[in-house]
């Protein structure tokens, strides 16, 4: 088995085509606690599924020709893009053909490399990632509470308040590491997203050992 492994995993939601998509990365074998990395892709016409797991394994790719690596095993839950890569199943779809044509050059700058399907269960990390990436959906507007509200961690959550404003946010990390928000625009939202808890992402995410700054669109 290669020394390093990268799972990568893309998502449309609420609905695909259509929604709001985003991809997440899942690499082991370089870092001891694992490298994840994710990015907004985009929303509205032309936006898929298969848009954000091709822009998942593109993206990947490059970070590991940028960390210099040569053998790598590519892991993912998309049977499609998988089949594609290795020659299976014919790329048709006109949006789909520049992307697989530039995931492909990238295969080949490296000495070794396979690519693998697995279940969706074992590309947890991965789908994790690219659920971490609808966060920079509202980017501009989460740096903004960065600069201009009032945040505290207290009782195991995070409170924002506009300067000058009395009404205080709070926002509760969860288990997986996303946040939740009782703010009206977190509970109206069909991708639990809201400015305030991308805020706490950018606040604490991008603290850690990752590479999930960029974003592609």
């Amino acid at each position: 088995m290669p020394s390093v492994l990268m799972y990568f995993d893309g998502a449309c939601l609420p609905r695909n085509p259509g929604g709001h998509a985003a991809w997440g990365v899942w690499i082991e074998g370089l870092e001891p606690d694992g490298v994840g990395l994710c990015g907004y892709v985009g929303h509205g016409n032309g936006i898929t599924n298969n848009v954000a797991e091709y822009t998942a394994l593109i993206s990947g790719l490059e970070y590991l020709l940028r960390q210099e690596v040569r053998s790598c095993e590519v892991r993912g839950d998309s049977e499609l893009a998988i089949k594609q890569m290795n020659g299976e199943y014919r790329v048709k779809a006109p949006n789909i053909i520049p992307l697989w044509t530039t995931a492909t050059a990238l295969g080949r700058q490296l000495a070794r490399v396979s690519f693998r399907w697995v279940p969706r269960k074992q590309n947890s990390q991965a789908d994790l990632w690219s659920r971490f990436g609808l966060y920079y959906s509202v980017e501009d507007r989460a740096r903004d509470v960065l600069a201009n509200y009032d945040i505290w961690f207290e009782a195991g959550a995070y409170h924002m308040r506009g300067l000058g404003k009395d009404r205080v946010w709070t926002v509760s990390p969860q288990k997986d590491g996303r946040f939740r928000c009782d703010c009206p625009a977190f509970q109206r939202s069909s991708i639990d997203v809201c400015k305030h808890a991308a805020a706490a992402w950018l606040l604490v995410g991008e603290g850690k050992k990752t590479e999930k700054k960029r974003c592609v669109v």
